[in-house]
C-alpha cells in the first residue's frame, strides 16, 4: 500500500522521467516497436554509475505491456542480470567515451512477446558484463522510453503513473495531452468537449468532475491525413471527513466490534492526501465505504505528528472466524499492508519479470491464496531500520516501507505485529484473538 505534504509515485515518477530525458535518447522518437531504433545512453548522466567506465557495457532491458501507466517489467532480455550477453552489448562512441548506443526493432528483440500484446514502454538500465556496476535514472531509477501507439504518439502526461487516477469531486484539477507531432488536440469529459487546441503537441485544460464513480476522459489528435484517441478513467472522491477514532479503538491495526461482525481499521500516514481501505469485504475496489477518515494532526511540520496522523474505517457486515485480506491504497498510487496485520504476504514475481518495485495486483483482482504467511511472536530488533509503513520523508524508494517498522518501533511486550519486507497484502480473522 504515502495540512500533507503529498508524496507520491506520480511525483517521483514525474521526476525520474525529466532526469531520464537525458541519461537515454531515441531515434527516431516518436517511434512505434516495428521502428529500428536506436538507444544512446549517456554514462555522464542519471546516477552516472557508469561514468568514465573503461570496460564493457550492455543494456538490461524489458518491456511494459500492461498499461500505459504500468511500470512492470516483462520479457526480459538477457536475463539473468549477472550475465553479459552479446546481443544486449553497447557500442562506445569513438568520440565520446561516455556515450553508447545500441540499435534493434523492439517487436522481435524481446523474447516471448505475443502477436496480441502492445508495448508501451521500454523498460531499461545499463551494466557491466556481471552487473556489479549499473547505470541509472536519478536517484537509481529504472528508464522508461515511452513507445509511440500510433502516428501522433498521442498519450496523457498529466495525471500519469500507475491507475486508477483520482479526482476530487466538484474540483478543477490540470490535466495534460501531449503528442509527438502537431495536431488538433481535443478532450472529452464522459462524451462532452472540454477542451481544444489546433497545431498544437500539447494540451493542458482544468477538469472538474462533477459525476460520482467512474469517469472517462478521452483525448483525440488529427491532422490532414490521420487521426488517434486515447482514454483513461477518472475516479471521483469525496473529501476527507475528519473525526477521531472512535472509543475504543486502538491507534494501529485492527479492533475488533461486536464479535468479530464489524473493526474499525487504523493506519497511520502523516501527510497524505487520502486513504481506502481494499479487501475481500468490497471486492477490492475503492468505495465509499472503504474511504478513510482522518484524525486530526497536531504538527504538519515535523515527523512528530505520526502520532495524530492517522486514518480509520469502520468495516461492518463481516463474518465472525472468516479471514479477511485487504490492503491500503495511498494517495491513489501507493499500496501497502498493515504492519500490524496477523498475517501479510506479498506475491512472487513472474518469471518475466525482472523484479517488480511494486508488486500490487490490479485492484479487482484479489490474490487467492498467499504465497507467505506469517505471526509474529515478538517484534525483531533492528536498529538500523526505522521507516514508517508510509514515509513522510520527500524522497526515497516507496516499496520498502513494511520492512522494519513493526520491528523497531513496537515495544517488547507487544506480540502481534507481522509484516514482511515488499508485503503488500495483509489479513485479519473477524474474530478477537485471546
Amino acid at each position: 500500500m504515502q495540512t500533507f505534504r503529498r508524496f507520491t509515485v506520480l511525483l517521483l515518477t514525474l521526476l525520474a522521467w525529466t532526469a531520464q530525458a537525458q541519461v537515454v535518447t531515441t531515434q527516431p522518437s516518436p517511434f512505434r516497436d516495428t521502428d529500428a531504433v536506436t538507444i544512446t545512453f549517456d554514462a555522464t548522466q542519471g546516477d552516472a554509475g557508469l561514468k568514465d567506465f573503461a570496460g564493457d557495457v550492455y543494456i538490461y532491458t524489458g518491456v511494459v505491456t500492461a498499461s500505459a501507466s504500468s511500470t512492470t517489467w516483462n520479457h526480459v532480455k538477457s536475463s539473468p542480470f549477472n550475465t553479459g550477453d552479446a546481443a544486449s552489448k553497447m557500442t562506445r562512441s569513438s568520440t565520446n567515451p561516455n556515450l553508447y548506443t545500441i540499435t534493434f526493432t523492439p517487436r522481435t528483440f524481446y523474447p516471448g512477446v505475443l502477436t496480441s500484446e502492445k508495448i508501451y514502454k521500454l523498460a531499461m538500465l545499463f551494466k557491466n558484463a556481471d552487473g556489479t556496476k549499473s547505470g541509472r535514472g536519478t536517484g537509481g531509477s529504472d528508464i522508461f522510453v515511452d513507445v509511440a501507439q500510433d502516428d501522433f504518439n498521442l498519450r496523457f502526461t498529466n495525471p500519469s503513473g500507475t491507475p486508477p487516477f483520482f479526482f476530487a469531486e466538484n474540483t478543477a484539477t490540470n490535466v495534460t495531452v501531449s503528442t509527438g507531432i502537431p495536431a488538433t488536440i481535443t478532450l472529452f469529459l464522459n462524451g462532452t468537449q472540454i477542451a481544444q487546441q489546433a497545431n498544437a503537441t500539447s494540451l493542458t485544460a482544468p477538469v472538474t468532475v462533477t459525476q460520482a464513480g467512474s469517469n472517462t476522459l478521452r483525448a483525440t489528435a488529427t491532422n490532414s491525413t490521420a487521426s488517434a484517441e486515447t482514454s483513461i478513467v477518472l475516479q471521483s472522491r469525496s473529501t476527507v471527513t475528519t473525526a477521531p477514532l472512535p472509543a475504543g479503538a486502538k491507534a494501529d491495526g485492527v479492533t475488533y466490534l461486536n464479535g468479530g461482525t464489524s473493526v474499525v481499521i487504523s493506519l497511520t500516514a502523516p501527510r497524505k492526501q487520502f486513504v481506502y481501505v481494499l479487501g475481500d469485504f468490497n471486492n477490492w475496489q475503492p468505495t465509499a465505504a472503504g474511504f478513510m477518515k482522518r484524525t486530526v494532526e497536531t504538527n504538519t511540520t515535523s515527523a512528530a505528528d505520526a502520532a495524530t496522523g492517522r486514518w480509520w474505517v469502520q468495516i461492518d457486515g463481516l463474518t465472525p472466524g472468516q479471514e479477511y485480506a485487504y490492503q491500503f491504497l495511498v494517495d491513489g498510487s501507493i499500496r501497502v499492508a498493515d504492519p500490524y496485520a496477523e498475517k501479510s504476504w506479498t506475491r512472487a514475481p513472474t518469471s518475466t519479470s525482472r523484479r517488480p518495485r511494486t508488486p500490487a495486483p490490479n485492484a479487482s483482482t484479489p490474490p487467492a491464496k498467499p504465497r507467505a504467511s506469517c505471526r509474529c511472536c515478538k517484534p525483531i530488533r533492528r536498529p538500523t531500520c526505522g521507516r514508517p509503513p508510509i514515509s513522510s520523508a520527500p524522497l526515497g524508494p516507496i516499496w520498502w516501507f513494511m520492512s522494519c517498522w513493526c520491528a523497531t518501533s513496537l515495544p517488547a511486550t507487544t506480540t502481534r505485529p507481522c509484516a514482511t519486507r515488499s508485503a503488500t497484502f495483509s489479513a485479519w480473522v473477524s474474530t478477537p484473538l485471546s
